[in-house]
Protein backbone atom coordinates (compact mmCIF):
# COMPACT_ATOMS: atom_id res chain seq x y z
CA UNK A 1 0.00 0.00 0.00
CA UNK A 2 1.58 3.04 -1.46
CA UNK A 3 2.55 5.25 2.14
CA UNK A 4 0.50 8.05 1.29
CA UNK A 5 -3.10 6.38 1.16
CA UNK A 6 -5.33 6.60 3.39
CA UNK A 7 -6.17 3.49 5.24
CA UNK A 8 -9.62 3.64 4.69
CA UNK A 9 -9.63 3.88 1.01
CA UNK A 10 -7.69 0.73 0.51
CA UNK A 11 -10.98 -0.75 2.29
CA UNK A 12 -13.02 -1.79 -0.56
CA UNK A 13 -16.04 -2.66 1.29
CA UNK A 14 -15.99 1.03 2.59
CA UNK A 15 -15.32 2.49 -0.68
CA UNK A 16 -18.45 0.64 -2.53
CA UNK A 17 -20.99 1.61 0.68
CA UNK A 18 -19.68 5.27 0.34
CA UNK A 19 -20.00 5.30 -3.12
CA UNK A 20 -23.18 4.15 -3.62
CA UNK A 21 -24.71 5.78 -0.59
CA UNK A 22 -27.89 8.01 -0.64
CA UNK A 23 -26.91 11.08 1.55
CA UNK A 24 -30.35 12.74 0.51
CA UNK A 25 -32.19 9.51 1.65
CA UNK A 26 -30.67 9.38 4.59
CA UNK A 27 -31.55 12.93 5.75
CA UNK A 28 -35.37 11.43 4.45
CA UNK A 29 -34.92 8.63 6.45
CA UNK A 30 -33.96 9.94 9.77
CA UNK A 31 -36.60 12.74 9.98
CA UNK A 32 -39.21 9.35 8.74
CA UNK A 33 -37.58 7.54 11.83
CA UNK A 34 -38.11 10.68 14.21
CA UNK A 35 -41.90 11.18 13.55
CA UNK A 36 -42.52 7.97 12.12
CA UNK A 37 -44.91 9.97 9.60
CA UNK A 38 -44.66 10.01 5.80
CA UNK A 39 -46.71 13.38 5.81
CA UNK A 40 -45.00 15.07 8.40
CA UNK A 41 -42.07 13.94 7.25
CA UNK A 42 -42.75 15.67 3.78
CA UNK A 43 -44.21 18.88 5.68
CA UNK A 44 -40.75 19.51 7.20
CA UNK A 45 -38.58 18.52 4.47
CA UNK A 46 -41.32 20.36 1.83
CA UNK A 47 -41.34 17.06 -0.32
CA UNK A 48 -44.30 15.90 -1.89
CA UNK A 49 -45.61 12.14 0.34
CA UNK A 50 -44.99 10.00 -3.33
CA UNK A 51 -41.57 11.20 -3.15
CA UNK A 52 -41.11 10.34 0.99
CA UNK A 53 -42.45 6.94 0.15
CA UNK A 54 -40.29 6.33 -2.45
CA UNK A 55 -37.42 7.21 -0.77
CA UNK A 56 -38.94 5.21 2.07
CA UNK A 57 -39.14 1.92 -0.50
CA UNK A 58 -35.76 2.66 -1.72
CA UNK A 59 -34.52 2.64 2.06
CA UNK A 60 -36.30 -0.66 3.13
CA UNK A 61 -34.51 -2.07 0.08
CA UNK A 62 -31.12 -1.29 1.24
CA UNK A 63 -31.05 -2.44 4.83
CA UNK A 64 -33.34 -5.15 4.15
CA UNK A 65 -35.83 -4.30 6.63
CA UNK A 66 -39.33 -2.76 6.13
CA UNK A 67 -38.31 -0.10 9.47
CA UNK A 68 -41.16 1.53 10.08
CA UNK A 69 -44.71 -0.66 10.42
CA UNK A 70 -48.16 0.00 11.20
CA UNK A 71 -49.54 -0.37 14.33
CA UNK A 72 -53.53 0.48 14.65
CA UNK A 73 -53.63 4.13 13.37
CA UNK A 74 -50.10 4.55 13.70
CA UNK A 75 -46.29 3.98 12.49
CA UNK A 76 -43.96 2.60 15.08
CA UNK A 77 -40.08 1.78 14.18
CA UNK A 78 -39.15 -1.81 14.11
CA UNK A 79 -35.95 -2.97 15.84
CA UNK A 80 -33.85 -2.06 12.46
CA UNK A 81 -35.37 1.12 12.68
CA UNK A 82 -34.70 1.98 16.40
CA UNK A 83 -30.89 0.86 15.74
CA UNK A 84 -30.36 3.07 12.37
CA UNK A 85 -32.33 6.10 14.31
CA UNK A 86 -29.17 7.41 16.36
CA UNK A 87 -26.36 6.17 13.72
CA UNK A 88 -28.15 7.94 10.69
CA UNK A 89 -28.33 11.10 13.29
CA UNK A 90 -25.05 10.90 14.03
CA UNK A 91 -23.63 10.25 10.74
CA UNK A 92 -25.54 13.76 9.49
CA UNK A 93 -24.62 15.62 12.13
CA UNK A 94 -20.67 14.72 11.67
CA UNK A 95 -21.62 15.54 7.72
CA UNK A 96 -23.14 18.76 8.78
CA UNK A 97 -19.94 19.78 10.84
CA UNK A 98 -17.48 19.20 7.70
CA UNK A 99 -18.83 21.60 5.63
CA UNK A 100 -19.69 24.04 8.39
CA UNK A 101 -16.99 23.57 10.71
CA UNK A 102 -16.28 27.07 11.84
CA UNK A 103 -19.97 28.25 12.18
CA UNK A 104 -20.85 30.42 15.55
CA UNK A 105 -18.50 28.08 17.96
CA UNK A 106 -17.89 31.00 19.79
CA UNK A 107 -20.22 32.01 23.01
CA UNK A 108 -20.22 35.22 22.07
CA UNK A 109 -21.23 35.20 18.33
CA UNK A 110 -24.61 33.12 19.52
CA UNK A 111 -27.69 34.63 18.64
CA UNK A 112 -30.89 32.73 19.73
CA UNK A 113 -33.09 31.19 21.33
CA UNK A 114 -33.08 28.14 23.93
CA UNK A 115 -35.46 26.53 25.58
CA UNK A 116 -34.67 24.10 28.29
CA UNK A 117 -36.85 21.96 29.96
CA UNK A 118 -36.18 22.12 33.96
CA UNK A 119 -38.08 21.04 37.17
CA UNK A 120 -38.47 23.83 39.55
CA UNK A 121 -35.60 22.81 42.11
CA UNK A 122 -33.61 22.67 39.43
CA UNK A 123 -34.54 26.49 38.08
CA UNK A 124 -33.79 27.36 42.06
CA UNK A 125 -30.42 25.84 42.17
CA UNK A 126 -29.44 27.86 38.41
CA UNK A 127 -30.29 30.93 39.96
CA UNK A 128 -26.43 31.86 39.73
CA UNK A 129 -26.12 30.39 35.99
CA UNK A 130 -28.12 32.56 34.03
CA UNK A 131 -26.13 35.80 34.88
CA UNK A 132 -23.15 34.08 33.90
CA UNK A 133 -24.65 32.96 30.83
CA UNK A 134 -25.72 36.76 30.10
CA UNK A 135 -22.38 37.71 30.63
CA UNK A 136 -20.58 34.79 28.84
CA UNK A 137 -23.50 34.36 25.31
CA UNK A 138 -25.28 38.15 25.58
CA UNK A 139 -26.99 37.12 22.28
CA UNK A 140 -28.56 34.20 23.68
CA UNK A 141 -31.68 33.70 25.02
CA UNK A 142 -32.65 31.17 27.72
CA UNK A 143 -36.45 30.11 27.94
CA UNK A 144 -36.91 27.95 31.40
CA UNK A 145 -39.76 25.86 30.38
CA UNK A 146 -41.42 23.33 32.93
CA UNK A 147 -40.87 19.64 32.95
CA UNK A 148 -42.89 17.66 30.54
CA UNK A 149 -45.25 14.57 31.03
CA UNK A 150 -42.08 11.88 30.11
CA UNK A 151 -44.66 9.76 27.05
CA UNK A 152 -43.65 12.78 24.88
CA UNK A 153 -39.97 14.11 26.22
CA UNK A 154 -38.77 11.97 23.26
CA UNK A 155 -40.75 13.78 20.42
CA UNK A 156 -40.87 17.10 21.98
CA UNK A 157 -36.62 16.60 22.11
CA UNK A 158 -36.37 14.97 18.74
CA UNK A 159 -38.36 17.65 16.79
CA UNK A 160 -36.14 20.75 18.67
CA UNK A 161 -39.15 21.86 20.54
CA UNK A 162 -36.44 21.98 23.55
CA UNK A 163 -33.05 21.93 23.69
CA UNK A 164 -32.48 19.96 26.57
CA UNK A 165 -34.00 18.38 29.88
CA UNK A 166 -32.93 18.64 33.40
CA UNK A 167 -34.79 16.84 36.20
CA UNK A 168 -35.22 13.79 37.73
CA UNK A 169 -33.88 10.55 36.47
CA UNK A 170 -36.14 8.32 35.29
CA UNK A 171 -36.60 4.96 33.98
CA UNK A 172 -37.93 5.61 30.41
CA UNK A 173 -34.59 7.72 28.83
CA UNK A 174 -33.03 4.75 27.03
CA UNK A 175 -33.64 6.48 23.43
CA UNK A 176 -32.28 9.69 24.72
CA UNK A 177 -28.20 10.95 25.60
CA UNK A 178 -27.72 11.29 29.28
CA UNK A 179 -25.46 13.16 31.78
CA UNK A 180 -25.88 12.92 35.48
CA UNK A 181 -25.46 15.82 37.33
CA UNK A 182 -25.54 15.56 40.93
CA UNK A 183 -27.19 13.39 43.79
CA UNK A 184 -29.32 14.70 46.91
CA UNK A 185 -31.07 13.47 49.95
CA UNK A 186 -33.84 14.79 51.68
CA UNK A 187 -35.15 16.35 54.68
CA UNK A 188 -38.43 16.61 55.86
CA UNK A 189 -40.44 19.69 57.23
CA UNK A 190 -42.93 19.69 59.75
CA UNK A 191 -44.59 21.87 62.21
CA UNK A 192 -42.93 22.62 65.41
CA UNK A 193 -45.65 24.64 67.98
CA UNK A 194 -43.64 27.50 69.62
CA UNK A 195 -41.74 26.73 72.50
CA UNK A 196 -41.68 22.84 71.75
CA UNK A 197 -37.94 21.67 70.37
CA UNK A 198 -37.62 19.93 67.09
CA UNK A 199 -36.75 16.70 67.22
CA UNK A 200 -33.12 15.49 66.65
CA UNK A 201 -34.35 13.24 63.47
CA UNK A 202 -37.72 11.28 62.43
CA UNK A 203 -37.62 7.73 62.72
CA UNK A 204 -39.38 5.61 59.68
CA UNK A 205 -42.22 4.45 62.18
CA UNK A 206 -42.82 8.38 63.17
CA UNK A 207 -42.30 9.46 59.61
CA UNK A 208 -45.35 6.70 58.43
CA UNK A 209 -47.76 7.43 61.18
CA UNK A 210 -48.09 11.49 60.01
CA UNK A 211 -49.84 12.18 56.96
CA UNK A 212 -48.16 13.10 54.13
CA UNK A 213 -47.62 16.14 51.21
CA UNK A 214 -46.20 14.45 48.12
CA UNK A 215 -45.16 17.49 45.55
CA UNK A 216 -45.00 16.11 42.37
CA UNK A 217 -44.10 19.18 40.14
CA UNK A 218 -44.90 16.84 37.11
CA UNK A 219 -47.94 15.43 38.16
CA UNK A 220 -46.52 11.91 37.48
CA UNK A 221 -46.09 11.44 41.40
CA UNK A 222 -42.74 9.89 40.76
CA UNK A 223 -40.51 10.44 43.97
CA UNK A 224 -44.18 9.42 45.94
CA UNK A 225 -44.11 6.24 44.18
CA UNK A 226 -40.89 5.38 45.53
CA UNK A 227 -41.43 6.37 48.84
CA UNK A 228 -44.38 3.95 49.27
CA UNK A 229 -42.23 1.53 47.73
CA UNK A 230 -39.85 2.23 50.75
CA UNK A 231 -42.69 2.02 52.88
CA UNK A 232 -44.43 -1.45 51.53
CA UNK A 233 -40.47 -2.91 51.59
CA UNK A 234 -40.08 -2.04 55.46
CA UNK A 235 -43.34 -3.17 56.45
CA UNK A 236 -44.96 0.41 56.61
CA UNK A 237 -47.60 2.39 54.73
CA UNK A 238 -48.12 6.15 54.76
CA UNK A 239 -51.37 8.12 54.17
CA UNK A 240 -50.62 10.84 51.46
CA UNK A 241 -53.46 13.50 52.53
CA UNK A 242 -52.48 15.50 49.54
CA UNK A 243 -50.32 16.32 46.34
CA UNK A 244 -48.77 19.83 45.25
CA UNK A 245 -46.84 21.22 42.56
CA UNK A 246 -44.47 23.29 43.64
CA UNK A 247 -42.01 22.94 46.91
CA UNK A 248 -41.99 26.91 47.58
CA UNK A 249 -45.64 26.29 48.65
CA UNK A 250 -44.86 23.30 51.21
CA UNK A 251 -43.83 24.74 53.84
CA UNK A 252 -46.81 27.46 53.80
CA UNK A 253 -49.25 24.37 53.65
CA UNK A 254 -46.97 22.39 56.41
CA UNK A 255 -47.49 25.46 58.77
CA UNK A 256 -51.42 25.21 58.74
CA UNK A 257 -50.92 21.40 58.77
CA UNK A 258 -50.13 18.55 60.54
CA UNK A 259 -48.91 16.92 57.39
CA UNK A 260 -44.84 16.24 56.81
CA UNK A 261 -43.24 16.98 53.28
CA UNK A 262 -39.74 15.85 51.75
CA UNK A 263 -37.93 18.51 50.18
CA UNK A 264 -34.51 18.21 48.68
CA UNK A 265 -32.17 19.33 50.75
CA UNK A 266 -30.21 22.06 49.24
CA UNK A 267 -33.78 23.47 48.21
CA UNK A 268 -34.97 23.04 52.13
CA UNK A 269 -32.37 25.61 52.89
CA UNK A 270 -33.26 28.46 50.32
CA UNK A 271 -37.36 27.62 51.16
CA UNK A 272 -38.91 31.06 53.27
CA UNK A 273 -40.42 29.02 55.81
CA UNK A 274 -42.80 30.15 58.53
CA UNK A 275 -41.19 30.13 61.81
CA UNK A 276 -42.77 27.26 63.59
CA UNK A 277 -41.96 25.05 60.27
CA UNK A 278 -38.65 23.15 60.94
CA UNK A 279 -36.08 20.87 58.69
CA UNK A 280 -36.12 18.07 60.36
CA UNK A 281 -33.16 14.82 58.99
CA UNK A 282 -34.66 11.44 58.52
CA UNK A 283 -33.43 8.61 60.88
CA UNK A 284 -33.86 6.25 57.97
CA UNK A 285 -32.69 6.33 53.87
CA UNK A 286 -35.10 7.56 51.79
CA UNK A 287 -35.03 7.55 48.19
CA UNK A 288 -32.10 9.93 46.45
CA UNK A 289 -32.88 12.76 44.08
CA UNK A 290 -30.82 11.91 41.09
CA UNK A 291 -31.03 14.95 38.42
CA UNK A 292 -29.59 14.10 35.13
CA UNK A 293 -30.14 16.12 31.95
CA UNK A 294 -30.81 14.52 28.91
CA UNK A 295 -31.30 15.01 24.97
CA UNK A 296 -31.93 14.01 21.57
CA UNK A 297 -28.87 13.21 19.52
CA UNK A 298 -29.79 15.99 16.87
CA UNK A 299 -28.43 18.62 19.24
CA UNK A 300 -25.87 16.39 20.46
CA UNK A 301 -23.05 18.26 17.80
CA UNK A 302 -24.81 21.33 18.14
CA UNK A 303 -22.13 24.06 19.00
CA UNK A 304 -24.74 26.45 21.44
CA UNK A 305 -26.17 23.10 22.72
CA UNK A 306 -22.89 21.71 23.65
CA UNK A 307 -21.49 24.76 25.22
CA UNK A 308 -25.03 24.79 27.49
CA UNK A 309 -24.77 21.40 28.69
CA UNK A 310 -20.79 22.20 29.98
CA UNK A 311 -22.15 25.25 31.63
CA UNK A 312 -25.03 23.30 32.87
CA UNK A 313 -22.65 20.14 34.16
CA UNK A 314 -20.38 23.23 35.67
CA UNK A 315 -22.91 24.57 37.50
CA UNK A 316 -24.53 21.71 39.06
CA UNK A 317 -22.04 18.67 37.93
CA UNK A 318 -20.65 16.80 41.11
CA UNK A 319 -16.94 16.07 40.15
CA UNK A 320 -17.41 12.50 39.77
CA UNK A 321 -20.14 12.95 37.40
CA UNK A 322 -19.98 11.06 34.25
CA UNK A 323 -21.26 11.70 30.64
CA UNK A 324 -22.79 9.34 27.77
CA UNK A 325 -21.55 12.16 25.39
CA UNK A 326 -21.81 15.84 26.31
Amino acid sequence: MPADTHPFVNTRNHIHRLRNADLNGLLVLSVLLTTCGVSRTAAQLSLSQPAVSRVLERMRRQFDDALLVRSGNRMVLTPKGRQLLPLVEDFLQSAAQVVAPDAGTSPESFDREVSIGCSEYVQIRIAGLLPRLRQLAPGLQVNLLPMLPTEIVHDVLAAGQIDLMVGMMTDVLGLLRIEHLYSEPFVCLMKVPPGQMPPAGLSFNAFCQRPHLDVSPTGRRILGARIDSLARQQGGMRTVAATISSFVAAPHIVADTDMVCLVPQRIAQRLQCPPDVKIVDLLFTPPTLEIVMYWHNVTQADPVCRWLRQQFALALGEPSAGASGR
